[in-house]
This record gives C-alpha cells, structure tokens and sequence, in this order.
C-alpha cells in the first residue's frame, strides 16, 4: 500500500503529459511487451499521463511505446474521458477502406494507409478485467493504427507518404 506521500506524488504525475519519443528510439521498433501486474497504481498513472499526453498533442488515441514505455497499452480518447486497453488484439475484417493518417510519432506528415473497415478488439482494463469493443470506420481506423506501434510499426515502415502543395498538414487522425 502506497504511503501518503506516493499517493501526493501520484496525484501529481497524473497531470504531467510524457514527451513523445522521436521517431528513431528503439521502443518504436520493436514489438512492446505484455502488460502482467494489474491492478497498480503505477499503472493508472501511465493511463492518466498518456491521455493527457495524447490530448495536449491532438491526437485521438496513443500508444505506450510513443512516449517510450515498451508496453502494450493503449488510451482511446473518448472526448471528456479515455478508455484504457491493456494487452489489445485487434481483429479485423470487412473491406480494405484507404484513407489518410497522421501519426504522433511522425509530426507534419500525412499516410496513404488502407485499413479494413471493421475491427473487433478484446483487452483488459488497467485492473486485468477483460473487456472488448466492436467497432468500424473511423474507431477501426484508429486501433489498427495503434496496434501498429504495439507490433513496433510505424506509418513510414509500411505506407506511402502524402506530399502536400502547400507543405505539412495533419488535419484529422493522429495517433
């Protein structure tokens, strides 16, 4: 059990975003590994800091690796509030739908990326309950994109960039 001052100074933490890492740091390289202890404090800090984190940058959704944590958890921003999934496997199915994607990791720049219309995705809470969603368009869009940095991918390993005219434009997804 945390002392009173652990939990002052976690109280605290909650409220300071991570740096992002840059885009050649090796945790961006390299598959992230599984999340085993549950139920830690320790744990809903890093929830807290990344969807902070993910929120001050625009983003709308971020995975652990992106602020250097070789971990597989992501925040999904869900506008006052973000949900946690620890450990993801994202499953996916319909058509192949193309669209553009900026990424945290990669600022300024915009993918060509095709991703399947439909995902359904199965975690656990940051207390190692098990939990899903069943999602598509835009939500698919957005997990298959972070099960990329949990797999060690990022956009610029696997898709074409897109050059604008009128030089960086990250309008839209970025996470």
């Amino acid at each position: 059990m945390p002392t009173a001052w652990a939990r002052r100074a976690n109280n605290n933490l909650r409220k300071i975003p991570y740096n992002l890492v840059e885009p050649e740091h090796p945790v961006l390289h390299r598959p992230a590994g599984r999340v085993v202890s549950f139920g830690m404090e320790e744990l809903d800090v890093i929830a807290h800091r990344l969807f902070l984190t993910c929120k001050m940058n625009g983003g709308v959704a971020i995975a652990a690796p992106q602020v250097g944590i070789p971990l597989q958890i992501v925040v999904v921003d869900e506008g006052d509030h973000g949900v946690v999934f620890c450990n993801p496997v994202v499953e996916t199915g319909g058509k192949l739908v193309a669209g553009t994607e900026s990424c945290l990791s990669l600022p300024g720049r915009l993918f060509r990326v095709p991703r399947h219309h439909r995902a359904v995705v199965a975690g656990q809470d940051i207390n190692g309950e098990p939990f899903g969603a069943d999602v598509s368009g835009f939500n698919a869009r957005k997990w298959q994109h972070e099960a990329s940095h949990l797999a060690g991918r990022l956009l610029s390993d696997d898709f074409p960039e897109v050059l604008l005219p009128n030089g960086p434009q990250t309008k839209g997804f970025a996470g």
